[in-house]
């Protein structure tokens, strides 16, 4: 599903526009600065949830189509999947995977320098 502000307002932002809500997106808490990677992604499902409890992170789409997994719940019962086709940045706390819908795609992230992470497995294999 594409991502509308409304929609994604549960797990995050849209990051659409230059208005005061976007002029400050990220607030440093320490002294160690911000991560900034380019990532590329092979796979074509969500294999695994990732969540960091210190930071938001934002996804900004580079090349190909990906896909965004959100979930508020550990349980991921509450699990949406969105079309990274603008930037979006999910809360600090939010469980997230990404998987490529093109053969190969990339994206920018950017967070914290100092993530906590905290990792499940997701979809086929899974227990529970």
């Amino acid at each position: 599903m594409y991502a509308n502000a409304s929609e994604f307002g549960a797990y995050g932002r849209v990051l659409r526009g230059i208005g005061p809500e976007n002029q400050e997106l990220f607030h440093r808490t320490g002294n160690a600065g911000w991560r900034v990677a380019e990532v590329p992604v092979f796979d074509r499902e969500i294999l695994s949830m990732s969540l960091h409890d210190n930071t938001p992170e934002a996804f900004f789409p580079v090349e190909g189509r990906t896909a965004l997994a959100v979930a508020n719940k550990d349980d991921f019962s509450d699990c949406r999947l969105f079309l990274l086709d603008q930037p979006m940045m999910i809360r600090a706390g939010v469980w997230h995977g990404l998987m490529a819908v093109t053969e190969e795609s990339r994206i920018l992230v950017v967070e914290d320098a100092e993530v906590h992470l905290e990792k499940k497995p997701f979809g086929k294999g899974e227990e529970g």
